[in-house]
């Protein structure tokens, strides 16, 4: 999992190297200024439903008894008292939790950004400043833009007129390096080093795109194996990821899948359609798209997990949906399970447990031995060691952990960075199984799904 680690050592001296200067400076005369309750705001672009953490040790990490029990709001918003103003905050943007108001969906993947105490927003600006030890003006100063742009919310300021050019470019490098500080911090001291030559790197590319006239707020740049810089394409809304599309749909419920089957839906930007095998539209309903969903004739639809290869949906009756534009009209495809996709490795499973219409999210730990093929199984708190083997079918089979039963279940082509998807016994016609090695995400989703459930 690509997590972003504050590098405690180097975010600590940094946040109480550049802490301000002594409130009794001066000529000794001044009246104390009498701290009050503060706003600061989170921004990539605005990050909806983030933790936050009041770093009151001063040590750059985000610890369990520092966080705030509120969560940043649909602005990105999140007050701080006045006690706590004199501290750094931390922001973790939760893999399948927190929303990014730049892009489609639950963000995969799980950030953390910091800023000094006092500061009014928390960006990768000011994580970056912490990170190398430098003071805004510095870091403007580094990558040539303008400090009172990277200082404050540069969102906001894209509708000033005499900055918009210059928030516009702000927004677009910040989006970029928020990738590259997920992707490079935790790895070593010596990556961090290179966080500023890559931030240039991603100036140049954006400069390019303005050369080119470019919509910035479409630009992302990321980095290919070999380090060069490129636009790559923007993560949809969740309208352009289903308007124009067609998708195959399955119930992970076991009671609505026997019943209903596969759905087949088209979508506009106003109706869904349903199909039959012929592609004849046999119901439609018309729909409106919302940040984080669609709502049609029963309530909301809620997407908590959105990717190219699938997608998932929790219904206002909680049953989760499972969507893709891959033709499973015949069944999902199966490819061989191997000794390597398990050894030694940690893999979450979500699932829905139910025997009835209601949903019963579950959710299990599954810790495979490095050597011997041994697994424990993690659920509710309870850890059973069973054995496990690769069938000459090609299938995972853990031995007696279904209430002594075997537990045969076969990985599919349906996969991409976050999840592997599975299904169960020999029918390929089945109900998709979900298996993750992101720890983060997977209990983000599994805690909304179970939310929702309740």
């Amino acid at each position: 999992m690509k997590k972003i680690g504050l590098l405690a050592a180097s975010v600590a001296l940094a946040l109480t190297g550049c802490g301000g200067s002594d409130s009794n400076s001066g000529n000794g005369n001044t009246a104390p200024v009498e701290a009050t309750d503060a706003v600061i705001k989170a921004i990539d672009g605005y990050l909806v439903g983030a933790e936050v953490y009041v770093d009151r040790n001063k040590n750059g990490i985000a610890d369990s008894g520092e966080k705030l029990s509120a969560l940043t709001d649909a602005k990105g918003e999140v007050t701080i008292s006045a006690a706590d103003t004199q501290f750094p905050v931390i922001i973790r943007a939760i893999a399948g939790k927190t929303y990014d108001t730049d892009k489609g969906g639950r963000l995969t993947q799980t950030v953390e950004m910091t800023a000094e105490a006092g500061s009014k927003v928390v960006t990768p600006f000011t994580t970056l400043a912490a990170i190398e030890n430098l003071s805004l003006p510095e870091l403007a100063a580094k990558l040539n833009l303008p400090e009172e742009v990277i200082s404050g919310d540069y969102v906001a300021s894209k509708a000033d007129t005499d900055v918009a050019e210059e928030a516009k470019k702000v927004h677009a490098v910040a989006r970029s390096l928020t990738l590259e500080l997920g992707s490079t911090i935790s790895e070593s001291q010596n990556e961090s080093d290179k966080l500023i030559t890559k931030s240039n790197d991603i100036i140049t590319v954006v400069d390019t795109a303005i050369n080119n006239g470019d919509e910035l707020d479409d630009v992302l740049i990321s980095f290919d194996d070999s380090g060069s810089a490129s636009q790559i394409p923007m993560p949809p809304t969740v309208k352009e990821h289903f308007t124009g599309k067609t998708f195959y749909s399955v119930s992970t419920n076991e009671s609505y899948f026997k019943r209903e089957g596969l759905v087949t839906a088209t979508f506009t930007d106003t109706e869904v359609h349903d199909l039959d095998d012929n592609g004849k539209v046999i119901e439609e309903w018309p729909i409106t798209y919302t940040t984080n969903g669609f709502k049609g004739g029963d309530g909301l639809d809620e997407v908590i997990y959105m990717s190219d290869a699938f997608t998932m949906v929790v219904t206002s009756d909680n049953d989760m949906i499972f969507y893709t534009e891959t033709d499973i009209d015949n069944g999902f495809t199966a490819k061989d399970a191997t000794e390597a996709m398990f050894k030694g490795k940690t893999l979450y499973h979500l699932w829905d447990d139910s025997t009835t219409s209601k949903a019963r999210p579950t959710f299990v730990t599954l810790k495979f031995d490095a050597t011997e093929n041994v697994v424990n199984v993690i659920e509710d708190g309870e850890t059973r060691q069973q054995d496990w083997s690769i069938s000459d079918a090609g299938q995972m089979v853990i031995k007696g952990v279904m209430d002594g039963d075997d537990w045969v279940i076969q990985p599919t082509t349906l996969i991409n960075d976050d999840f592997t998807v599975f299904y169960e016994g020999t029918s390929n016609e089945s109900i998709p199984y979900f298996f993750t090695d992101n720890q983060d995400l997977a209990v983000s989703l599994y805690d909304e799904w179970y939310s929702l459930a309740q």
